[in-house]
């Protein structure tokens, strides 16, 4: 009996293993985004089953603008990354009264050092901003779309003067900058909301963006995005890997709840 026993413990343990939802462990905070340039940002990831996909949601810090998201990439057992399309140059939007209901809300407002009643300590640091800020987070979602992880929602400043960091190893370099650049140079992006459909990135330049899934999970060509045919290179990337080019569009959306349903046809 006992060596029966000592004989289904591992599988009983195994079972017990696959038995534990996914998490989220880690999200890099990043110090900032390059204004009109791409951000690449990583996250740990712990027990995910077959199917499972890790996404990356984003949005501008505003009244409007639902969450977008991108899917992220493997880059080592239970490391993931991407890169996050260019913001726009934007100004940030004052607190009005009904805004403010929701931002007291945000995960990230301890992160800023406010307190979740103190509206002119917020009012402070937006005034403070150079550019619009942007808020994300990462989820992990099954086979069918259903949510099974997320991490909390984080905050990161837009500024002109921001770098990427480079991979540390020199013999990495050449290889990481080139899956990051076409990474960035060949974005898919997500919607949460129908609203979305049919209209430009809220608040993020078309550089990058080539195709689009709808909120039915639908695959198509970006309407309007695939008009800009030359990617801005990233500011990680040497100054003689290329020529830039910008386009500018932006578009008005309702703002969404910060966790949105998890279900198939709502990512």
């Amino acid at each position: 009996m006992i060596q029966r026993l000592l004989t289904a413990l591992p599988l009983l343990l195994a079972a017990a293993a696959l038995a534990q939802p996914p998490a989220v462990t880690e999200v890099e905070q990043l110090p900032c985004l390059p204004r009109e340039g791409n951000a690449a940002l990583e996250a740990q990831v712990e027990r995910l089953q077959g199917g499972d996909s890790v996404r990356l949601y984003f949005r501008r810090v505003h009244p409007a603008g639902a969450f977008y998201y991108v899917e992220m990439k493997a880059q080592a057992p239970g490391s993931y990354w991407a890169s996050l399309p260019k913001p726009e140059d934007r100004r940030q939007q004052p607190v009005s009264d009904p805004w403010w209901q929701s931002l007291q809300q945000r995960d990230w407002l301890a992160d800023i050092g406010v307190e979740p009643d103190d509206r002119e300590d917020l009012e402070e640091w937006f005034e403070e901003l150079e550019n619009e800020a942007a808020e994300y987070f990462v989820a992990v979602h099954d086979s069918f779309g259903r949510r099974s992880a997320r991490s909390r929602t984080m905050v990161v400043e837009v500024r002109t003067e921001c770098e990427e960091r480079l991979p540390e190893t020199p013999q990495t370099v050449a290889e990481e900058v080139a899956k990051r650049v076409g990474f960035a140079r060949n974005l898919t992006v997500g919607e949460t909301s129908d609203m979305q459909f049919g209209e430009p990135v809220f608040h993020w330049l078309c550089d990058g963006i080539v195709t689009r899934i709808d909120h039915r999970n639908v695959l198509r060509a970006d309407e309007y995005c695939r008009a800009c045919v030359v990617a801005l290179v990233p500011p990680w990337i040497p100054a003689s890997a290329g020529a830039v080019a910008a386009g500018v569009i932006a578009a008005e959306v309702i703002e969404d709840d910060d966790q949105p349903p998890a279900t198939p046809s709502r990512p």
